[in-house]
């Protein structure tokens, strides 16, 4: 109800008045979203969902600072939400919390936030995870005491507040380790435990990673192409063939060119508990003959080389260890299982990309797989490789990298091998 008072009324708050443009787009969209929920028939089926999702996403995408972007944020949200309820896809209900959070976010100041706040509680009320739950309830009574969600949020506090707990994870984390690992490097770096790819209905949820971003540019290229743009643009159309040719859910790190942290990269895969993690990335070196793809999962390197690429994909993170000490905590930290499953999907990703790009275009040169102490690969708790998709610093290279059609080609290669690798996984999901 909440929703569809939403969509007839278009509150919103602090936000400036819409365009006729992102009005009428929006008005076009609350027809489609009607469509689909008054329809058993359409809401039956994923395809219509998405369809209608992908309808808002182009709102506040497009027009950002429109009355229309919070109201078309947040319902996309719910209908992530409802279409993990209706279609009983825990990565849905990923997603779902992810957009409410990304709402709170974007749109602080917003009458939807606390609206937000209470179905992202509902999730973790779902998943009996009482304590989020909990600080979600206080968030609302601290920061929204003249909301609409307040007296629910009191009446719902007091109901889980007798069934609180301390955090597992943290509880489950040292019990799995015995002991607290950690070095420093601008505070502490602590051990993931490795979750084996879930036993669950549904659809895998894959997080794809494009490396860098905002002040980060990475890597420069011969004639000026930076890696950020680069890595983001192969993450976007590695999402949407995942998306709309194998049916996965894809979850990307950033959608615009925004700095994060490699330490939240991992952390943001673990929290929507996704299946994979496949982080972009494009490579550089002092010799300008230098190039060809490889693909990386973690491990300690194997040559000077591996140990220079991490060293610069790193950043800040890795000249504040020692080598020798980055080395030996990795290496104490990766499971079999992780290795084992990591090094598989890379292999599956990197043959592809040889078999592909290679036939098809002179010069392309495969470099194999290969281990590497990755910190972005080191935060999460799900098989995760790195895929270094060429050298920016090869003139040859990096003209052929700025191609729209050998970026396709890429993306392709990359998805076929995730999609080869789960379809192996397939029983264990």
């Amino acid at each position: 109800m909440a929703l569809m008072a939403l969509l007839v009324c278009g509150q919103a708050s602090g936000i400036a008045e819409g365009s006729p443009a992102s009005s009428g787009q929006y008005s076009e969209a609350k027809k489609s979203f009607y469509g689909l929920v008054n329809s058993q028939a359409k809401t039956s089926q994923r395809k219509n969902w998405l369809t209608v999702i992908r309808e808002f996403e182009e709102i506040f995408k497009k027009y950002p600072e429109s009355a229309e972007a919070p109201k078309a944020s947040f319902t996309v949200g719910r209908l992530y939400h409802r279409m993990g309820n209706v279609l009983g896809n825990p990565a849905d209900m990923a997603v779902a919390s992810q957009y409410y959070r990304d709402l709170i976010k974007n749109y602080s100041s917003n009458s939807l936030s606390d609206d937000a706040l209470i179905y992202l509680a509902d999730i973790y009320l779902q998943k009996k995870n009482y304590s989020s739950a909990q600080d979600v309830y206080l968030d609302i009574i601290k920061n929204f005491a003249s909301g609409d969600q307040l007296t629910k949020a009191k009446s719902r506090l007091r109901k889980i507040q007798t069934r609180m707990h301390k955090d597992r994870r943290i509880t489950d984390l040292r019990k799995s380790l015995g002991k607290n690992i950690a070095v420093k490097a601008k505070g502490k770096v602590d051990p993931v435990p490795f979750q084996a790819l879930k036993k669950r209905k549904g659809t895998p949820l894959i997080v794809v990673d494009a490396g860098h971003g905002g002040k980060d540019y990475g890597a420069k290229g011969h004639s000026g192409l930076w890696e950020k743009h680069l890595n983001l643009t192969l993450a976007k159309r590695l999402k949407e063939i995942l998306e709309k040719r194998y049916k996965y859910s894809v979850w990307l790190t950033r959608d615009v060119d925004t700095f994060i942290a490699l330490k939240d990269r991992g952390e943001m895969a673990n929290k929507i508990d996704a299946d994979l993690f496949v982080s972009i990335h494009a490579n550089a070196a002092e010799r300008r003959s230098a190039r060809g793809f490889e693909t990386y999962y973690l491990g300690t390197a194997s040559n000077e080389r591996a140990i220079a690429t991490a060293a610069r994909e790193n950043g800040d993170l890795v000249h504040s260890v020692a080598d020798d000490v980055v080395q030996e905590i990795l290496a104490s930290l990766i499971s079999t299982t992780k290795i084992n499953d990591s090094s598989r999907l890379a292999a599956k990703v990197q043959n592809k990309m040889s078999k592909t790009l290679t036939r098809k275009f002179s010069g392309a040169r495969s470099l194999g797989v290969k281990e590497g102490p990755f910190f972005v690969l080191h935060q999460t708790s799900m098989p995760s490789i790195l895929v270094e998709v060429g050298f920016v610093t090869n003139a040859d290279e990096e003209k052929r990298l700025k191609s729209k059609n050998y970026q396709n080609w890429l993306a392709e290669s990359i998805a076929r091998g995730i999609h080869e690798f789960l379809k192996e996984k397939a029983p264990s999901i």
